[in-house]
């Protein structure tokens, strides 16, 4: 997953690490980066932890069979915080709780209320 192109998981940085790692990589635009090549800019800038790879950590996310809803969304929350998501924060809480159920019938009939 280094080699990869990093636009999806730039969606994870906060505005403030976004602005910080831009103009560390100008002239190449960010967009054209590697999830490799921008975890080593935010290493030497010295930026702790690294939003991006807890961004990444948080979409991989599942349920697990034997986890309660209540633990599933306290470990979604807790991987969230890690990831410095800002504003975004509720949206993708919601998004990766709702996508990460185990429950196929769950997810169904909280989708359709959305």
């Amino acid at each position: 997953s280094s080699g990869i192109n990093a636009e999806y998981g730039v969606s994870f940085m906060s505005a403030e690490v976004y602005s910080l790692v831009k103009n560390h990589m100008l002239p190449k635009k960010i967009s054209q980066a590697t999830v490799s090549g921008i975890q080593e800019t935010m290493r030497s800038l010295g930026t702790k932890p690294d939003p991006l790879a807890e961004g990444m950590k948080l979409q991989k996310l599942l349920q697990r069979k034997d986890e309660s809803d209540t633990e599933w969304l306290s470990r979604v929350k807790g991987q969230a915080a890690k990831a410095n998501l800002g504003e975004s924060y509720d949206v993708v809480c919601r998004n990766i709780f709702v996508g990460g159920l185990a429950s196929a019938a769950k997810r169904r009939a909280i989708t359709l209320k959305l």
